[in-house]
């Protein structure tokens, strides 16, 4: 007998292709499967090796065995009037039929259903690099990263110097329209990097790179300034300065118009100067700004009363009162304050601003923001109108233009402008989650997970951002990847209750009921939890005791707190036919943002989706 009616006799070749069809569907299958359970591209690697290797062994199996009524028996063992391998055959042909459909139909669901979904990924993807090519085309190589200087000073005592002076730069360089230019925490964030110039500008995405020193003696301070071409790491333009402290603010301006004589810049403008004052009070703005950038809570007082001298010998002088004032959101004006006589003190710092300069961004901008914290948002809208007028390159302005759209419902704009705001500030993580914010929105959840999850390239991880990755995993229907967010979550805070109760509502989305039963019957005995237990009823498709638990809520948090069931986690809730007498009875108005009118020139090179 030829080997070929030997492979058909002992139904080898039927076993092989049963295989393999088999093997192909259990590889789409867990292709689809396994992203939503959490498990990376290495599950799905793993299964294919698993099935290969596999693949000889049932081929020998086949070759020397055959089954029969009492199981596996060796083909030799096997009398002709014993065998069944007909009534098998029979078997494996149905089965392959079955695997043929079942292939046919996948295909057919992968063309027309899954096809489609990731063909729109990729212009989803498409366009997200088209804008950013769009950004930096609008501004050719007209673009700067200022680090931070270095302290030259034979104590090493004047860090606090080296950053300012770089910041000042940085500040006047950034109110050049003509000029893209990286925001502070971003171009600091490389301070004692490894990363050369070059790295350093393709991360950031510049063409250039001002880099230098400062050297403090006395009143007597050396400023060494150079300007790096980031993409061939050459050297431009290079200065050295040796004067007097009471020259400092000479010597930006000089470096500032180097910088834009160097990059060919046509200014539509004229050279932003920097504001002088005396020196002296100028130094203890730059400690008190170095103190406040560093984070240091306990020396925040130190800077309070450093920027309090400032305002005893320039009290007219911006700058100081505005960082006074931003102070105050993390420190109380004094010891034993309540926030509501905090606040007031923040709203008096405000006015003073406005009273100082009324036509001026720093006034627009307080104006806009106290009329959006008053939930005045045409009122918000106008003053941001005009402050966009004044500096459309402000990133301070745009960060709280994007939380106004947002909140009026203008998503497409805020997106545009969120990932203008990337280009200029990576690094900013409140600029991330204001993007991510509007990306869902428009029901995007998937790119706001991920956009959240680019903080964690640039920050330490912490549990705000794992709850907001775990969040926006829940949302886009992904409860593997929501769980692995929220235990990272849980790890970070500790007890947090909010990373307790997104990780219910992963175990209940996964199906793991014992255990999603255990954890969320502690969480039902504690009282004081009203609104995440109302969100998890909400969510699981309970609505009865989700209405009782808002009712809970309202009574303990007040009228206001209703405002809670506007997350994702209550759409169940706004569906049922009782939310509108629920919300007519609490107060609850939809805000109505179609009627807010808000007029405004994206930055150069911006578009909508």
């Amino acid at each position: 007998m030829s080997l070929f009616a030997e492979l058909k006799r002992r139904n080898v070749l039927r076993v092989a292709i049963a295989y393999m069809a088999a093997a192909w569907m259990l590889i789409q299958v867990a292709d689809i499967v396994f992203p939503r359970l959490g498990l990376s591209d290495t599950a799905v690697t793993n299964i294919i090796l698993l099935l290969a290797i596999g693949f000889i062994p049932t081929i020998v199996i086949a070759w020397f065995f055959e089954l029969t009524p009492e199981g596996l028996k060796r083909d030799s063992d096997v009398s002709p009037g014993e065998s069944i391998a007909p009534r098998t055959r029979k078997t494996l042909d149905r089965l392959i039929v079955v695997m043929l459909v079942l292939a046919v139909g996948f295909l057919a669901v992968d063309k027309f259903v899954l096809d489609p979904a990731r063909d729109q990924q990729d212009i989803e993807a498409a366009t997200e690099k088209g804008r950013t090519e769009a950004i930096l085309g609008a501004y050719g190589d007209k673009s700067i990263a200022v680090l931070a200087f270095r302290d030259m000073s034979p104590a090493k005592d004047q860090e606090y110097f080296s950053d300012g002076i770089a910041e000042e730069l940085l500040n006047v360089l950034a109110r050049i329209r003509e000029l893209r230019v990286i925001s502070r925490s971003s171009a600091f964030s490389f301070k004692g990097s490894d990363l050369t110039l070059m790295e350093i500008g393709e991360k950031l995405k510049v063409s250039y790179i001002l880099e230098g020193s400062v050297r403090k003696a006395g009143d007597t301070i050396r400023v060494t300034a150079q300007l790096i071409d980031a993409r061939t790491d050459t050297h431009i333009w290079s200065q050295t300065y040796d004067r007097e402290l009471d020259d400092v603010f000479a010597i930006q301006d000089e470096i500032s118009a180097n910088i834009v004589a160097q990059l060919r810049i046509t200014l539509l403008q004229d050279i932003p100067n920097v504001v002088k004052i005396d020196p002296a009070a100028y130094e203890k703005y730059l400690k008190a700004k170095f103190i406040v950038h560093s984070s240091d809570g306990p020396r925040l007082r130190e800077a309070q009363v450093l920027l309090n001298e400032i305002l005893e010998a320039e009290p007219d002088y911006i700058p100081a009162i505005n960082a006074l004032s931003r102070l105050y959101y993390r420190i109380p004006k004094t010891e034993g304050m309540s926030q509501e006589e905090n606040i007031a003190e923040i709203h008096l710092l405000a006015d003073r601003v406005i009273a100082l300069a009324p036509g001026s961004i720093h006034a627009l901008i307080w104006q806009g923001w106290l009329a959006y914290a008053r939930g005045d948002h045409q009122a918000a809208a106008g003053y941001y109108e005009k402050a966009l007028l004044v500096d459309p390159n402000s990133t301070s302005l745009l960060r709280i233009v994007i939380v106004l759209l947002n909140s009026i419902d203008r998503p497409r704009e805020a997106i545009a402008l969120g990932k203008y705001l990337q280009l200029r500030d990576p690094m900013c993580q409140v600029c991330v989650l204001n993007l991510a914010r509007a990306y869902s929105l428009t029901g995007r959840f998937e790119e706001a997970a991920l956009e959240v999850q680019t903080v964690l390239s640039w920050h330490e991880p912490n549990d705000h951002v794992y709850w907001y990755i775990g969040r926006y995993w829940l949302f886009a229907g992904q409860p593997g990847k929501a769980l692995k967010a929220l235990d990272a979550c849980q790890k970070e805070s500790g007890d947090g209750f909010s990373c307790e109760r997104g990780i219910i509502l992963a175990l209940h989305d996964l199906g793991r009921r014992d255990e999603f039963e255990i954890r969320f019957k502690t969480l039902l005995s504690d009282d004081s939890h009203t609104s995440l237990v109302a969100g998890i009823y909400a969510w699981i498709g309970m609505n009865d005791e989700a209405f009782d638990w808002l009712d809970k809520m309202l009574a303990q948090d007040g009228p206001e707190s209703v405002r809670r069931a506007e997350s994702e986690l209550f759409r169940n809730l706004r569906l049922d036919p009782r939310w509108p007498a629920f919300a007519e009875k609490h107060g609850y108005r939809q805000r109505d943002a179609e009627a807010i009118e808000f007029n405004f020139a994206l930055p150069p090179g911006v578009t909508l989706d």
